[in-house]
């Protein structure tokens, strides 16, 4: 009888806390919603460290700590210290922006959670670096897809922009239907290795992916097709469609386009 239905519950982020033992639980405060983001990004949350420092005026410690495990104790007592702050306060804090990174840092984000125990041996390999620590996150929106991130630290920026070039990445090219309506998800016919097989004409394919939606789990009416080489994928966006066989008698034209995805200082590898 920890938790009865009209205890209020506090925290930090806990609606991953709540899926995970898949409770509900209506009376709660949780921490990361109260101190805004001052940012144009969405659903951007500052780490409950940061906000001890920014609000509590606690120490500030190496930004290596950060990532590093937290003690379950420590950050309830946080959480409550900044909950019980907060509501002392005649006005809302206003929103600030997150910490500034140093520089000499290389984020890793959405390691596939089938690396596991391997995960960071794997990591240390593809980076050709020493020791990696990698922290297991729970999918918001869907609670059976875990997905690892790992922050590495260097000495220097020069060393770990060294690193981030040195590292072979994919470039993904775009493309679109549209789905009839009262009809099933093209999606649903069309598979990711016959993207794979029909995009191979124009250079090495490494993988393709058509999006669920996280609650239906239906196919999305587009996917991405991620090539080796640049250039491969420079190439195939210039074409007016390509031919995408979903049976021997039918075929679905598809208008392939470079990705929007990141910029110089992203990268997405295999």
């Amino acid at each position: 009888e920890v938790l009865r239905p009209r205890t209020i519950l506090v925290g930090h982020r806990l609606n991953s806390d709540l899926e995970a033992l898949q409770l509900f639980h209506g009376p709660l405060v949780d921490v990361a919603l109260l101190f805004g983001v001052d940012t144009r990004k969405k659903y951007q949350y500052h780490p409950l460290r940061y906000l001890g420092e920014r609000v509590l005026l606690i120490a500030t410690k190496p930004e290596e700590v950060e990532f590093q495990p937290q003690d379950a104790v420590d950050s309830a007592r946080l959480a409550m210290r900044l909950a019980l702050h907060e509501s002392t306060q005649s006005v809302p804090t206003p929103a600030f922006p997150p910490r500034e990174g140093s520089g000499r840092e290389l984020v890793v984000r959405h390691i596939p959670a089938s690396w596991g125990k391997e995960a960071a041996l794997r990591l240390s390999k593809v980076l050709g670096v020493g020791e990696v620590q990698v922290r297991w996150i729970l999918n918001d929106l869907d609670p059976t897809d875990w997905r690892g991130e790992a922050v590495i630290f260097f000495s220097h920026a020069d060393q770990r922009d060294d690193i981030f070039k040195a590292v072979k990445g994919l470039t993904d090219v775009h493309v679109q239907w549209e789905d009839a309506p009262n009809a099933p998800p093209l999606g649903a016919f069309l598979s990711e290795q016959a993207l794979v097989e029909a995009f191979s004409r124009f250079g090495m394919v490494v993988c393709a992916r058509i999006p669920r939606r996280p609650t239906t789990q239906e196919p999305q009416s587009f996917a991405f097709v991620s090539y080796l080489e640049g250039e491969d994928a420079h190439r195939v966006s210039k074409k007016p469609s390509v031919e995408v066989p979903i049976t021997d008698t039918w075929q679905l034209e598809l208008k392939p386009r470079l990705a929007k995805y990141g910029n110089s200082s992203d990268k997405r590898v295999a």
